[in-house]
């Protein structure tokens, strides 16, 4: 019989769990049974739940549940961290885990990397703060833990305030990879630094004030965050005028990349394949002036193998270069970048075109050139050795009548790779590896028809 009731009362466990999951959603974030002595009228039992982002919301989805089960709010958990009570959170994440969406995990490797960094470096270690869209509520099951360390550099003698950061950082990081795969790179602060930032209104620092849960404290976080929420810790005149100089400072340097980006880069992209398509083309290197018309009378009006439109913009981002340099123009519209960079990657795929259009002329070229000499050489041997061909192919005779009655193997391989590169040429298949191939052997196969009998 009692075995009957304890079933029953697992079963009714399961039922509440069930009933908060599908009631709650993405804002229930875990329910935990909490190993702590039973007091009377007291359960055990607790749901954490993500209030933040809606308290009014999650507050009336939680009434039906309330004389169920103890709720705590994330609210809740993260006040009772800013007044220094960190035993709740110790006795959260030891407790039986009925359901978790991920929060009970991250927060047990946050805890056990603030140990961690504590037992190592406690004389140093002023504040340990949770941070990012765990601390405000909007992690999800994919997101990464974020942890700051503030350090306290005043008594620092042995090395440079960037040496003990950079050290610290790659201690602290080693020990967070070895305990979490989730944990972004820890953030180490010097305390030095935090101050300087505070005065000239770092959104970095006053955010990680704001919204930042102190999972360790001497007394220097909580404070920070009272004085900010009571507005005690304003921004200066200075660090605003720094920042309105700043943001002049961002758009006037965006404005020079937008300038470099065509009078440079774009310039040099359609200005190098040009070259290189005339070099390869056997024209000798010319200057940037000469390039466009070059390209011009080579490729658009002598071989017809390219448009007229491709020196044309060539010719207008070199104007535009000339412009910008003697203050003609003082800053490129994004308009004017925008079309640039399309027609610089146009150009650009147009050039590769012509580059293997040029290779495979020249491969053509180089291929006629040793057929008429290899045929020049041939019918000169059969005719030194009174061979007529009639209407037959030189290399044919050649091949049955001399090659093979002389067992000639240099011979018998050249003269099959040069079949190959002839049928090859004729179904547009030649490669340069082909060619060169054939190239190292052919002044030894010239020399080998001289002499053999």
């Amino acid at each position: 019989m009692a075995a009957k009731k304890k079933k029953s009362s697992k079963k009714k466990k399961t039922d509440i769990v069930d009933k908060l999951k599908k009631k709650l959603k993405n804002y229930l974030l875990a329910v935990v049974t909490l190993k702590v002595k039973k007091e009377e009228g007291k359960q055990e039992k607790i749901a954490i739940v993500n209030d933040l982002a809606d308290p009014k919301k999650v507050s009336k989805m939680l009434k039906p549940f309330s004389k169920k089960i103890s709720i705590l709010p994330l609210s809740g958990l993260w006040q009772a961290l800013y007044d220094g009570k960190h035993s709740l959170l110790a006795t959260i994440i030891t407790g039986d885990v009925h359901y978790d969406n991920g929060f009970i995990k991250s927060m047990k490797a946050a805890e056990t990397l603030k140990l961690a960094v504590i037992k190592k470096f406690e004389k140093y270690i002023m504040s340990v703060v949770l941070f990012g869209s765990l601390a405000q509520g909007r992690a999800t099951t994919e997101s990464d833990v974020d942890l700051a360390v503030i350090v306290d550099d005043t008594d620092l003698k042995n090395m440079t305030r960037d040496e003990a950061r950079n050290r610290l950082m790659l201690m602290i990081n080693k020990e967070a990879r070895a305990i979490y795969p989730k944990f972004e790179t820890v953030q180490v602060y010097l305390l030095s630094h935090v101050w300087e930032w505070i005065k000239d209104a770092s959104p970095v620092i006053f955010t990680l004030i704001r919204d930042g849960v102190p999972l360790f404290d001497k007394g220097l976080f909580a404070p920070w965050r009272l004085l900010l929420k009571s507005g005690k810790i304003t921004p200066t005149p200075e660090a605003i005028n720094k920042s309105m100089k700043s943001g002049r400072l961002l758009i006037k340097l965006v404005g020079n990349e937008i300038n470099q980006a065509v009078s440079e880069k774009l310039y040099q992209a359609m200005l190098m394949p040009s070259q290189a398509a005339l070099m390869l083309y056997g024209v000798m290197p010319m200057t940037y002036r000469e390039a466009p018309q070059m390209l011009r009378d080579v490729f658009v009006k002598e071989e017809k193998i390219l448009e007229e439109k491709y020196p044309k913009w060539l010719e207008d981002v070199i104007q535009v270069r000339k412009a910008l340099e003697h203050g003609k123009i003082e800053q490129v519209s994004p308009e004017e970048l925008g079309k640039q960079f399309k027609r610089a990657e146009e150009f650009q795929n147009r050039m590769d075109k012509l580059f293997e259009q040029i290779k495979k002329e020249k491969i053509n070229d180089k291929i006629e050139e040793m057929e008429t000499m290899i045929n020049k050489t041939i019918r000169k041997a059969l005719s030194d050795k009174n061979i007529k061909t009639g209407r037959d192919d030189p290399l044919e005779v050649y091949y049955e009548k001399v090659a093979k009655k002389a067992k000639n193997k240099h011979l018998i391989d050249f003269i099959a790779d040069w079949k190959r590169i002839l049928r090859a040429k004729k179904q547009d298949k030649l490669t340069s590896a082909d060619v060169q191939m054939v190239n190292r052997e052919l002044l030894h196969f010239l020399d080998e028809v001289e002499k053999t009998d």
